[in-house]
């Protein structure tokens, strides 16, 4: 049974970070967006050139430990900033739903719940992720 805890690889050698619990919310809110330029001729008739479809989704994860949260800056600051690829796994346990993404973000804004009891705190973060169909 699918338990939707998400995983990200990158790099090469690949790091791994891994969840501890699911996205809140809707964690499949795709938006599917096509890139398309259209122009009209001297002639009146309208031309489209196609270039590509991409899609989008935006996940959700809250009480993020300060253990995660560092990873997740490393990974935003050593490799998402900079416009690499990503393999985001929807769920860990299942291989079939990988994907891979770039960043869409060009900011890193956990946001802090509270304190935890190793002198860190708890976090929230979305993320929102864009991939070439």
């Amino acid at each position: 049974m699918a338990n939707l805890v998400p995983q990200i690889e990158y790099g090469s050698p690949t790091t791994t970070i891994t969840f501890e619990l699911p996205p809140t919310g809707d964690n499949l809110n795709e938006r599917n967006r096509a890139n398309a330029r259209t122009t009209i001729s001297t002639g009146g008739v309208e031309q489209t050139q196609w270039n590509y479809n991409s899609q989008e989704i935006t996940v959700n994860f809250t009480f993020l430990t300060q253990t995660l949260i560092d990873s997740l800056r490393t990974f935003f600051e050593d490799h998402a900033s900079k416009g690499l690829e990503f393999t985001y796994f929807e769920d860990k346990d299942v291989p079939a739903s990988a994907n891979t993404y770039t960043l869409r973000q060009k900011d890193f804004s956990p946001k802090k719940l509270f304190p935890d009891d190793l002198g860190g705190h708890i976090w929230d973060l979305r993320l929102t992720m864009r991939r070439t169909l």
